[in-house]
């Protein structure tokens, strides 16, 4: 019994210790600048740098029928409902459905998974004293 015991204050004192060198390390890590791939050019100026791939390569100018606002695209596909919305919470508000609102549910957890130690996660209270 004694002996789990002063495991038991061992794990204690190892996972402070662990959590302190994690700190640590993480903060020397922030200070490390990101080093350029070496392919990258040394330009003086926006207009020497040569861009050889992007994340999404945009043309210039989209055609008149392709300038379609986000939320006409989002009520073509049924993600959003700005018009219920509307009626539920005023202006300014949109409702997701099916799939967007999946999406809105998994862009939301991915932020939170990947920021876990960065802040203390917070749920309010849905309703508020006005």
């Amino acid at each position: 019994m004694q002996h789990s015991r002063e495991l038991g204050e061992s794990e204690k004192v190892l996972a402070s210790e662990f959590d302190q060198v994690g700190a640590a390390l993480r903060e020397v890590l922030l200070r490390v600048p990101n080093i350029p791939h070496a392919q990258v050019s040394d330009g003086n100026n926006d207009k020497d740098n040569k861009v050889v791939k992007g994340p999404l390569q945009m043309p210039a100018k989209f055609a008149d029928h392709q300038r379609v606002p986000h939320w006409e695209t989002g009520k073509a596909l049924g993600i959003l409902d700005n018009e219920r919305a509307t009626k539920i919470s005023g202006s300014m508000f949109t409702m997701q459905r099916g799939l967007g609102a999946t999406m809105a549910r998994a862009l939301c957890q991915l932020a939170l998974d990947r920021n876990a130690d960065a802040f203390e996660e917070v749920r309010p209270p849905s309703l508020v004293l006005t």
